[in-house]
């Protein structure tokens, strides 16, 4: 409704009859990704090139689903090899801190969940440029006024931003330690005056 990029998706309940989520997602382009919508850490996340694999997948997805909405969505096929991470820190419903880093990933062992976080981001200028929009405008939309945000987003082919999360707390990993290293500030201390309004 935002303009935000997003993949063709259909969300469902794990009893959902297998016909009626194949028909549901029948205009969808293989390689799709069966999901939970209430998990983290991307478990019980499947991929699927074609249609085997659907009901071990919605298994394994409801195994992680607390509210039992599962979606079944496109996969986003990347611009930038690696998913963006890290905080960015709103003052008065404008960032005042972009703090991207690469979310580093067990390729071999566990590709989907995240190991750690680096900075600098290497992305090109256009690349950062379309981040940064996105992201103040996805703030701005949401109403948000102060406070430090962690975020994950995939650029696609196109550079589209799409958003996988923008949750309202300091990230793992200790990512608010290494961006107050980073930009010599304490986060920390940041949030604690934000929320006391100084």
């Amino acid at each position: 409704e935002n303009g935000f990029a997003c993949p063709k998706y259909h969300s469902f309940h794990p009893q959902t009859p297998i016909s009626e989520i194949k028909k549901a997602a029948e205009i969808f382009r293989f390689p799709l990704v069966v999901k939970p919508t209430d998990s983290s850490g991307s478990k019980g996340v499947t991929m699927l090139n074609g249609w085997d694999g659907l009901e071990k997948a919605i298994l394994w997805a409801d195994s992680y689903s607390r509210n039992k909405v599962l979606l079944i969505e496109e996969y986003i096929h990347r611009g930038f090899s690696s998913v963006v991470g890290g905080d960015i820190y709103v003052w008065d419903g404008k960032i005042v801190l972009y703090g991207e880093m690469e979310c580093l990933r067990d390729t071999c062992k566990s590709p989907l969940i995240p190991i750690g976080e680096k900075k600098p981001l290497l992305v090109t200028d256009f690349q950062r440029k379309q981040i940064n929009k996105e992201l103040q405008r996805i703030v701005s939309v949401l109403g948000i006024r102060f406070g430090e945000l962690n975020m994950e987003i995939i650029l696609d082919k196109e550079d589209n931003v799409h958003f996988l999360e923008l949750g309202p707390r300091a990230g793992g990993n200790m990512i608010p330690i290494q961006l107050s290293d980073a930009f010599g500030i304490d986060l920390v201390k940041a949030n604690v005056q934000a929320a006391m309004g100084e």
